[in-house]
């Protein structure tokens, strides 16, 4: 009942293992202040008087269960002495007192840990002391590398010493490091690569794991283009559904065709019937990297073709950043109100103010963030009947159209 009420020194134990665990200790390791933190004093809540008149045995037992738990860890036990009117002088534990951070590593068990921690720590920050901003914000992650830090301290020289490298990972010849090894190291590579580069050598336009070759002048998995030529007359070696890559496709300029309409759904893409002059590129969200350098486009009409929903038109906007001078179909209210069945609901809406879009589709855009007809409404462009679409579609003059509306 005592232990319930008092904590004792196994309960304290317990309350530093986590916090150590969450690298607030050695985070004190890595400070370059005067403050180390130790010697350290953790407090104990002791009895007050009331509890000790009316539960003298239950304290007497805590205060020896204390006593005998501090000479059996070996930790440093501080007292108080107190004067009752009653009891007379007794002396009960008032705190515990680690003077280094080794005395409270060897209390808790992680003094092998602890060893770890220098070791490796040191040998990061002899080789880059500016990654001690890193080790300060997860000090934690350095103990997970024990196998693999000589490896990555290899692949960080290598990068420092080969500005724009322009080579694809799998050319590099460094022991022990594989494409397979920094694929499942590219999170903390990325980290300690944006502070040791200069500036100039991250390419900021390049983002999360997945572009971390862009991001730092290597050779990526090329992005790929995959288009339709509506027009069988326009198509290329006798091909109309093609995959190439964003460099290919940024050199194309395809013959004939004079209409470039770019959807998100793949298949209304395929669905879409002969179009004289006519190419249907399928869009992927918000990544335009694989189109923005295609400077033939600019010569074409250009078609977007979005989900009625806020983030279709902030794609739409972003779209309109590398082609200005495209129009939207199908993403106006007409199109919404006519497919009120159809609607469903959008899981993360954004709201920010969008600056490529109409006054027409900025109106609209506003009354769906503003909840004019519901909370998060949404029309995905897969539900719109496909009739509409075709309508649609001669509305805006592409003629050629080798089936009728059904």
């Amino acid at each position: 009942m005592a232990q319930m009420k008092w904590p004792g020194i196994g309960d304290l134990k317990r309350e530093l293992i986590i916090k150590w665990d969450k690298g607030r200790y050695y985070r004190l390791l890595s400070d370059d202040s005067d403050d180390s933190g130790f010697p350290l004093r953790i407090r104990l809540k002791i009895p007050d008087s009331t509890e000790i008149l009316n539960q003298f045995a239950e304290v007497s037992s805590w205060v020896e269960l204390c006593r005998k738990e501090a000479e059996s860890s070996g930790v440093q036990l501080e007292w108080q002495e107190i004067n009752h009117r009653q009891f007379g002088r007794n002396s009960l534990p008032r705190a515990l007192r680690f003077q280094e951070i080794d005395d409270l590593a060897v209390f808790i068990g992680r003094d092998k840990e602890l060893k770890l921690y220098r070791r490796h720590s040191t040998r990061l920050l002899s080789s880059y002391p500016e990654l001690l901003s890193w080790l300060q914000r997860y000090p934690m992650e350095i103990l997970k590398l024990e196998d693999s830090l000589s490896r990555l301290l290899s692949f960080l020289t290598w990068v420092c010493d080969h500005p724009d490298p322009d080579i694809y990972l799998r050319q590099l010849s460094l022991p022990g490091v594989d494409t397979k090894f920094l694929e499942g190291h590219k999170r903390i590579l990325s980290q300690w690569l944006d502070i040791i580069l200069p500036s100039s050598r991250v390419n900021e336009e390049y983002t999360g794991i997945r572009q971390f070759e862009r991001r730092y002048g290597f050779r990526g998995k090329p992005e790929l283009v995959r288009f339709r030529i509506l027009d069988r007359n326009c198509a290329l070696a006798g091909l109309q559904d093609l995959s190439i890559s964003s460099s290919d496709f940024s050199s194309l300029n395809p013959r004939g065709i004079e209409n470039i309409i770019i959807l998100e759904n793949d298949i209304t893409a395929l669905s879409l019937p002969d179009i004289k002059g006519t190419m249907a590129v399928f869009g992927r969200g918000y990544s335009f990297e694989n189109m923005k350098k295609a400077h033939w486009m600019r010569d074409r009409k250009i078609w977007y073709w979005g989900d009625l929903d806020s983030h279709g038109f902030a794609i739409l906007s972003q779209f309109r950043s590398h082609y200005p001078h495209s129009r939207s179909i199908l993403m106006d209210e007409e199109t919404f109100l006519s497919c009120r069945d159809c609607w469903t609901l959008e899981s993360t809406a954004q709201k920010r103010e969008l600056t490529g879009l109409t006054e027409a589709e900025n109106q609209l855009y506003t009354r769906l963030i503003t909840a004019k007809w519901g909370e998060s409404l949404r029309l995905e462009q897969e539900f719109i009947p496909f009739n509409q679409i075709m309508k649609a579609l001669h509305s805006v003059g592409l003629e050629g159209l080798s089936r009728l509306p059904v």
